[in-house]
């Protein structure tokens, strides 16, 4: 329909009332060019659109396909040079008649893809910034945004749906923002929407989204710079800096890309003690042991972590590598005789109901990672043919009851067959 009367409108299809039919110039219609018919003749129209309604049309553009008619209730406040909100409501009604927008159930949307792009595309590159920063410095202003990430996981009492509303504004802000990066300059605004960034990634991964959980955490690790810039780690920004690498290492191994975890794990290494680290090795252990080629370093890396832990597997690890020293390419039983004693006697202690019992007490996490470190282990050494993955695995279970922290999957077949 807007086809046809935008081709009435320009007298190229006429009606004929000597025929009693509409006539068309074939020369005129092959002019046109249109690649995407109602599209196209649609942008070709735009500079019919009064010059409030083009404006308004330019930061419609900036929100995607879709705008939320609460997404436009709060825009309209916005008295922004770039923005101008009061001119947007009066505009709808003729973008709407023009064929640009449509609306329905609460949401504004674009005609088509071609005209929001073509729109989109049109407005300068700077002028599109400050759209996009305007919008969501004043979004953003109007949340909790700068709020401490705390303080907003406590609000436990709010409702669920205007819980869903808050982080989708939260969301819409920091995109816009991250979309306006080149125009801030400022370390103390750059640390800033870092930080937004850091609560909308907390958001997605509290809710599973793992995927646009690592978009955020990348997003908040650019607004602090490159990885080459050390004093990031240092004053104000090194708790910030912490939590957005942690959360990227494990967002990145969530979504199954292993092979980026070792740059933020590595991070995070290399400017905080060994202590505060753990989380991070347990993480680039993990990740390198879901690489699968790998092994071998899974091995080296888990045994040093290890070794700083005071866990040590009850052997040799050249032995465990296969490389014999002075002449010795196996463990003697008496070494293997001993460990088997060691864990027999430990989980003596224990029945099986009690261990059963011991999975749901709370325990320090820094336990459990030395438990993923240990299950990492074990893994690379059955991918290398390791002779000693029992023995490894006697490890396991013997740091296991020590701690009396278990880890998910936990077996407890060896301690009754040993009893």
């Amino acid at each position: 329909v807007q086809l046809l009367n935008s081709l009435v409108q320009d007298n190229i299809v006429v009606y004929n009332p000597t025929k009693h039919r509409y006539d068309w110039d074939c020369d005129q219609l092959n002019e046109l060019q249109m690649c995407d018919s109602v599209a196209s003749l649609i942008i070709s129209n735009f500079k019919k659109i009064p010059p409030e309604a083009l404006s308004s049309l330019r930061v419609l553009s900036c929100f995607g396909m879709h705008i939320h008619e609460s997404t436009i209730q709060h825009i309209v406040c916005c008295s922004d040079t770039y923005i101008c909100g009061g001119d947007i409501i009066p505009s709808l009604p003729i973008l709407i008649d023009a064929g640009i927008l449509e609306s329905s159930e609460a949401i504004t949307t674009f005609a088509h893809d071609m005209i929001r792009q073509k729109v989109y595309d049109g407005i300068p590159n700077d002028q599109r910034q400050q759209i996009h920063f305007s919008i969501g410095l004043f979004l953003g202003s109007n949340a909790t945004l700068d709020a401490p990430i705390e303080d907003k996981s406590s609000n436990s009492d709010r409702e669920c749906d205007d819980k869903e509303k808050k982080e989708a504004f939260d969301g819409l802000a920091t995109d816009h923002i991250n979309n306006a990066s080149e125009l801030v300059v400022d370390h103390l605004q750059r640390s800033r929407f870092a930080g937004w960034n850091l609560i909308v990634a907390t958001e997605s991964s509290r809710n599973s989204n793992f995927q646009s959980a690592f978009h955020y955490y990348k997003s908040g690790i650019a607004f602090l710079g490159s990885e080459k810039q050390s004093d990031k780690w240092t004053g104000d920004t090194q708790e910030l800096c912490y939590s957005l690498y942690k959360g990227a290492a494990f967002a990145s191994l969530a979504v199954g890309e292993a092979e980026s975890v070792p740059k933020y794990a590595n991070a995070i290494i290399q400017n905080v003690s060994f202590e505060r680290s753990l989380q991070a090795q347990c993480l680039l252990i993990r990740s390198l042991d879901c690489i699968g080629s790998k092994n071998q370093e899974t091995v080296d890396t888990a045994l040093a972590v290890l070794g700083k832990l005071e866990v040590h597997i009850p052997f040799a690890p050249h032995l465990y590598l296969g490389h014999p020293i002075d002449g010795v390419s196996s463990l003697a039983p008496s070494i293997i005789l001993q460990s088997m004693d060691k864990t027999h006697k430990i989980a003596s202690k224990y029945t099986l109901d009690k261990l059963v019992a011991r999975q749901a007490v709370k325990v320090d996490k820094s336990k459990v990672g030395v438990l993923s470190i240990l299950d990492s282990v074990i893994l690379a050494g059955y991918r290398l043919g390791s002779p000693y993955c029992k023995l490894m695995t006697l490890t396991f279970h013997f740091h296991s009851l020590v701690e009396l922290v278990f880890s998910d999957g936990f077996s407890f077949d060896p301690f009754l067959q040993w009893h």
